[in-house]
């Protein structure tokens, strides 16, 4: 049976960093040890700081002058290339920074980076590394705190260290155009898994978040996977890391926990990225206080055993710089372990044995997976619902649409039934007349017909007529030529 610890230790060293807030820590797997840069307290700073926890010292790590003062930055430690990223912040004035740094861990020496293109100046963001990429989304920008939702990425493998060392050469920020973007925010975490963001929780800027949102930069798709068990309250500049089993752990922040809107965390939630499941289990050992704006980091301590630190932090007041080591231990199965709370005094937190605990976890994930699958089954039904529903109104309306055509074809055949029988009315009479008038016309045409037969015979009579009288004086009129003629000779 397995449970957590927390174990408070207590690292020395003359470079021991004093309390702050707003800084980042890592843990670099090539020399096993932890990395702190920047943070405020009462200023901000640029201190670069390792510890090592098998020797309990802290060292400074900084060979060069570092990058300007500066806490709530963003940073991404690449343990294979051991190389230290360092991007944005508030800077000494409260402005948010634009510029971007990197710590060559072997050497100590800072390098000031000139990508051609970048994100606006901006604190409170968050970013992690998928493969060859730094990735970095929203956070805080000038003017009046304006609240981003952007995701761009940078290809650190193509740096050309020679030249970046001469020149800042660095190959620009992309910035991704994906299918949506998730609500603007700032004081949020953001970790990768098997080449998938996660996004949780932040500040919104009239309240506090706790959704899980994660996008794959293949597809640039956004999406919110269903997740089990209950989640953590809203909250935001909270601590994030993620472990080598693959399981993202939420410490502290500010939220809403409780009725009280702007209360200070201190509990613990892991997320199973592989079964998707929150939990927050059973703690033993010396608690943190509340705090947020911590540092934390997953590594292997000396036994090779996995551990998380915390480090810093503020609560009502600055918490120290003290370490915290949460580590996860084997525990009989019969014992039964209490927490008591620091500040009230009263029992807070009792284990049960971790069979009993795993058996009601996954009795509780099988109902909900079941009640999952139910409500996608209703969700289902629903849109059946909904669009037989539509399918129903659209009968309708196309059965009021069809009536009413019909009513209006049936209302046009009448009238135009009744203009055609005024027109065959009209027509009727208008052939009786034309038959009258026909009968008329051929009796007309009978009694001209008549009249021409007569009128030809007069013609012929006269005709033959004329030529006699034609004939008869012509041969008067020779004879009377004839004798006048006769008479002359």
């Amino acid at each position: 049976m397995n449970t957590w610890f927390w174990e408070k230790l207590l690292p020395k060293g003359s470079c021991q960093p004093t309390s702050r807030e707003g800084h980042t820590f890592h843990y670099n797997n090539k020399t096993s040890k932890w990395i702190l840069f920047g943070g405020i307290s009462s200023g901000r700073t640029s201190e670069t700081l390792s510890l090592d926890t098998s020797t309990g010292l802290w060292d400074g790590l900084s060979k060069s002058p570092p990058p300007p003062e500066r806490a709530y930055h963003t940073s991404w430690l690449d343990s294979e290339g051991q190389k230290l990223y360092i991007f944005g912040g508030q800077g000494g004035k409260r402005e948010p920074l634009y510029d971007m740094h990197a710590l060559c861990l072997k050497t100590g020496k800072w390098i000031k980076l000139g990508p051609s293109e970048r994100p606006s100046g901006r604190i409170y963001s968050a970013g992690c590394i998928v493969k060859d990429h730094l990735y970095i989304f929203g956070g805080a920008s000038a003017p009046s705190d304006m609240l981003n939702n952007d995701l761009w990425c940078l290809p650190f493998k193509e740096i050309n260290w020679t030249l970046a060392e001469k020149e800042g050469h660095c190959p620009g920020w992309i910035e991704l155009q994906t299918n949506y973007s998730p609500r603007q925010r700032k004081g949020h975490s953001m970790v990768s898994y098997d080449g998938v963001i996660y996004i949780f929780g932040g500040f919104y800027g009239t309240g506090y978040l706790n959704d899980l949102c994660c996008i794959s930069p293949t597809n640039l798709q956004y999406s919110y996977p269903h997740i089990f068990g209950a989640s953590p309250s809203p909250r935001a500049y909270h601590s994030c890391t993620i472990t080598s089993k693959a399981k993202m752990i939420i410490f502290g922040g500010k939220g809403k926990a409780s009725k009280h809107q702007n209360e200070i965390i201190c509990d613990v939630f892991i997320l199973d990225l592989v079964d998707l499941y929150w939990s927050s289990p059973f703690i033993a050992g010396f608690y943190p206080a509340p705090r947020y704006g911590a540092g934390i980091a997953w590594g292997i301590n000396i036994n090779r055993s996995e551990q998380i630190l915390i480090i810093g932090g503020i609560g009502k007041n600055y918490v120290g710089m003290d370490v915290f080591n949460l580590t996860e231990k084997e525990m009989d199965s019969n014992t039964q372990w209490y927490l008591e709370d620091v500040q009230s005094g009263k029992l807070k937190y009792q284990a049960v044995t971790e069979t009993t605990l795993l058996s009601n976890r996954r009795k509780i994930r099988d109902l909900e997976g079941q009640n999952y699958n139910l409500q996608e089954k209703c969700e289902i039904l629903d849109d059946e619902i909904y669009t037989l529903k539509g399918k129903l109104e659209e009968a309708e309306h196309e059965k009021n649409e069809i009536s009413s055509t019909y009513l209006k074809i049936t209302q046009n055949l009448n009238s135009e039934i009744k203009r055609n029988e005024k027109s065959i009315a009209h027509g009727i009479k208008y052939l009786d007349l034309q038959n009258q008038k026909n009968k008329l016309f051929e009796e007309k045409i009978a009694r001209l017909s008549s009249i021409l037969k007569d009128t030809e015979s007069f013609l012929a009579i006269m005709n033959s007529a004329f030529y006699e009288m034609i004939s008869s004086n012509l041969q008067e009129e020779f004879k009377t030529f004839s004798r006048d003629r006769m008479n002359r000779l």
